[in-house]
């Protein structure tokens, strides 16, 4: 009896949590209970240059929402240089971004920060400068996101512009109370009636169009 009650569990745990997975160059492992997945390290993907972790990933027709960063997750990857927190995020591990020496950003879309792990950002480049939600600085500070950690500084993002145009789209980030001025040029010249389009990152707020000829 009590054989089988082990093997019974061990089936249990298995249905709840996936092994490791790579979708779209990052590894995860799922939790089917809580439809929540965790960044995880694999000997098999090497992070390098910029990686945005997206807030929700499909696997097997099912919608996973990431939830963490996992131990050691990007630990010794040297080859990465930007990494992107979604506000889904609500842990990271020990370790996590460890000895990555040349990460140089951090931006974090974390709306409510919380502390991370130990180490978790240990050995990252000294230059590496944090990016945050607007007027959410001090809480990050108050969390242990600190300039000792992050050398580079703490910086605000106003919001985000979206440029769209028929071929390309392009992201960039402002600082408040700061202007961009907006110049398209079109080509071929007989392209007219063309709509340039831009908005916020805040769901809130509304979709702007300019005609442009």
């Amino acid at each position: 009896m009590k054989t089988k009650f082990i093997f019974a569990l061990a089936l249990f745990c298995t249905a709840l949590t996936a092994s490791a997975v790579e979708i779209n160059g990052i590894s995860y492992s799922f939790n089917s209970a809580s439809q929540t997945a965790t960044v995880k390290s694999s000997e098999s993907v090497s992070y390098k240059g910029s990686v945005v972790i997206p807030s929700e990933v499909t696997y097997q027709g099912i919608n996973y929402s990431v939830t963490s960063i996992g131990k050691s997750a990007f630990s010794s990857c040297n080859g990465l240089t930007s990494i992107t927190i979604p506000n889904s995020v609500t842990s990271i591990g020990n370790s996590a971004f460890s000895h990555c020496s040349g990460l140089t950003f951090v931006i974090s879309e974390i709306e409510e920060p919380f502390a991370f792990g130990n180490k978790a950002f240990d050995g990252i480049a000294s230059t590496c400068t944090l990016t945050v939600l607007s007027g959410t600085k001090d809480a990050y500070i108050a969390k242990g996101w600190t300039t000792s950690v992050f050398r580079g500084g703490i910086v605000e993002k106003g919001f985000v512009i979206s440029l769209s145009f028929s071929q390309s789209k392009q992201t960039m980030y402002m600082k408040q109370s700061t202007t961009l001025q907006l110049d398209p040029a079109i080509s071929p010249s007989t392209v007219s009636k063309d709509k340039l389009n831009w908005s916020s990152s805040n769901s809130k707020s509304p979709l702007y169009q300019a005609q442009v000829s």
